[in-house]
């Protein structure tokens, strides 16, 4: 596979923010090669504060022989640049 990515527009939103568009056109290697394109738009945001946890410590015990994608953990954040509160789960990955 041949990928190609082409920027086409960078537009500063504000003095914290960003985004840019790029042209990805992707093709196989096939006789004859088929292709297709893509608009794609990337938003940059700098934060201005780092992700809070809540607790800010956190200790588990995990068994040797744990099934692959069996949940450990649960962790929350406090993201104060996005006012959200999204728990992220954490599990035993092959």
């Amino acid at each position: 596979m041949i990928v190609n990515i082409e920027r086409i527009n960078l537009s500063y939103l504000s003095s914290s923010s960003f985004c840019f568009q790029l042209n990805v056109q992707a093709q196989d290697l096939g006789d004859p090669p088929l292709a297709s394109t893509a608009q794609v738009t990337v938003n940059i945001i700098r934060n201005s504060f780092g992700p809070e946890f809540s607790p800010a410590s956190y200790s588990e015990n995990i068994d040797f022989d744990i099934s692959v994608n069996q949940e450990i953990t649960t962790v929350t954040a406090q993201d104060r640049d996005r006012n959200v509160s999204p728990d992220r789960h954490l599990g035993a990955v092959s």
